[in-house]
């Protein structure tokens, strides 16, 4: 199992920190480019993470999907119904033929809520994300509309 990097490069692959300003900042360009639909995550009233659609294939049937939470609430079930609401609209408003997200490797909980969520493991990426001075694999996940 590979190690953990520390906080600079979280669990999503994200390899600098942000405040929280940052990150609404970061929500308000995503909101802006028009070829992505991003939302927070909210728990006790408070933004505790967010979930994200981008748009990949040429034809914008293809999109990848996002998602990250402050360690304090993982293991609430918020990730899977942020995630799951984001698919439904993939799939039933915007259309998408096939929806596309990757996992660190070490990152065992995240790759457990894709299948859960229906999705097929494609493969790994190795060596391919560069964080805290060392390399990390991804695993890559697939789910395509008739899978659902």
């Amino acid at each position: 199992m590979e190690q953990r990097p520390g906080h600079a490069a979280r669990d999503g692959g994200q390899s600098v920190p942000f405040t929280l300003a940052e990150e609404y900042e970061s929500y308000e360009a995503a909101l802006a480019d028009g070829d992505s639909v991003t939302l927070l995550t909210w728990w006790r009233g408070e933004p505790v993470g967010g979930v994200e659609l981008d748009v990949t294939g040429p034809e914008a049937d293809a999109v990848e999907i996002a998602y990250w939470l402050v360690p304090e609430v993982r293991g609430e079930g918020l990730a899977r119904d942020a995630v799951a609401t984001l698919l439904d609209y993939a799939f039933d408003e915007f259309g998408a033929h096939r929806v596309h997200a990757e996992a660190f490797a070490f990152n065992e909980a995240s790759a457990r809520l894709l299948g859960a969520l229906g999705f097929t493991n494609e493969g790994r990426l190795r060596e391919n994300h560069f964080a805290d001075g060392r390399y990390y694999d991804t695993l890559v996940f697939g789910l395509l509309a008739d899978e659902r």
